[in-house]
């Protein structure tokens, strides 16, 4: 579990398979992609326990539990979003040429219809995806065809509100 305070993320878990000498290694990541460390725990007796971690706040954050046990066996748990928005949506490569490939944090499954608009509002393409909980890669290809310029990816949910946008640029 992830708890934003005013200052702080409290994290917290439980594990029922650690064993002495096993250690927990708190990590944050702004995009799921890199990973830091923020904080080692080593692990207590063999009955499940309750675990606790404190980070500094700033912003939005993905957090995520590594479980190294003493034979060298690693394990992740979950991992949980803290921050303002809902969702989070990073596109990549922009500019692009011929596709671009999303990525959507998801706080829930849900039905997604994504809109590539022009600088005139116009729908270039339109695609409708399923995602799930956590980090979702949706690539979006045969975009060739686009004249060079800026286009906005919108996502809007099935009730049509809309979730995140994004300003993407075709060379």
């Amino acid at each position: 579990t992830a708890k934003r305070t005013q200052s702080s993320v409290e994290l917290g878990w439980s594990a029922a398979q650690q064993k002495e000498g096993d250690i927990f290694i708190v990590q944050k990541s702004a995009d799921s992609r890199e990973w830091k460390n923020i904080q080692t725990i080593n692990a207590r007796q063999n009955n499940t326990q309750k675990y606790t971690a404190l980070d500094t706040y700033a912003g939005f954050n993905l957090y995520r539990v590594m479980q190294v046990a003493v034979d060298s066996k690693t394990t992740y748990s979950n991992i949980v979003r803290v921050g303002n928005s809902a969702s989070v949506l990073s596109v990549h490569p922009n500019p692009f040429t011929d596709f671009v490939t999303l990525e959507w944090y998801a706080a829930a499954p849900e039905n997604l219809t994504i809109n590539i608009l022009d600088a005139k509002g116009q729908r270039q393409k339109k695609l409708e995806h399923v995602v799930k909980t956590g980090v979702n890669n949706i690539k979006i290809d045969a975009l060739g065809s686009l004249s060079p310029g800026y286009y906005l990816i919108q996502l809007t949910d099935s009730y049509h509100q809309e979730k995140a946008s994004y300003k993407i640029i075709k060379r």
